[in-house]
């Protein structure tokens, strides 16, 4: 996709923006690359969990945040 068409496609962002980030993605491939990998990897979220782990999620509205914990 060129530069413009992503401006159509998301026209909250300038042409200039575009192409920071296009430099941005250029000068720093291989690490961007590899962290994508990782990322969309199917296993990554499994990987990273202790095997039959199951995750609480509970919202504390006074911290603004949700706390997790395990159950074995």
């Amino acid at each position: 996709m060129l530069p413009e068409e992503l401006v159509r496609t998301f026209p909250h962002l300038t042409l200039a923006q575009v192409h920071d980030a296009l430099s941005y993605y250029y000068d720093h491939q291989a690490e961007i690359d590899d962290e994508m990998r990782k990322n969309l990897s199917e296993d990554a979220l499994t990987d990273s969990l202790p095997a039959k782990e199951v995750l609480r999620f509970k919202y504390d509205v006074s911290k603004g945040e949700f706390l997790v914990t395990s159950q074995g």
